[in-house]
């Protein structure tokens, strides 16, 4: 199983479904011809070694992540700082 994420103009994820496995070049055509949903959808996964984190409605997609991009959760304070080799956001020390 893949996961796929619904994500808006602004990069915010709105949705996330639950697909078969597919290579990314084909996941926006199967979602699209398929599933009849539109949008843009980016592949996703529960294993944080691609791309970090597991996304949920509200999270940030960041295509320039290295290597595949980072689903980013919401900042809860305003003091918080992103580590970039987690892609959360922590406390300053």
């Amino acid at each position: 199983m893949a996961y796929c994420a619904k994500v808006n103009d602004n990069n915010i994820v709105e949705n996330v479904i639950v697909i078969g496995d597919f290579p990314e070049t084909e996941i926006q055509n199967y979602i699209k011809n398929v599933l009849n949903l539109e949008g843009k959808w980016v592949k996703a996964s529960e294993d944080p070694s691609f791309r970090y984190n597991y996304p949920s409605p509200g999270y940030y997609w960041d295509e320039t992540a290295y290597p595949d991009g980072a689903f980013i959760p919401p900042k809860i304070d305003e003091s918080m700082v992103l580590n970039t080799n987690t892609y959360r956001w922590e406390f300053p020390n």
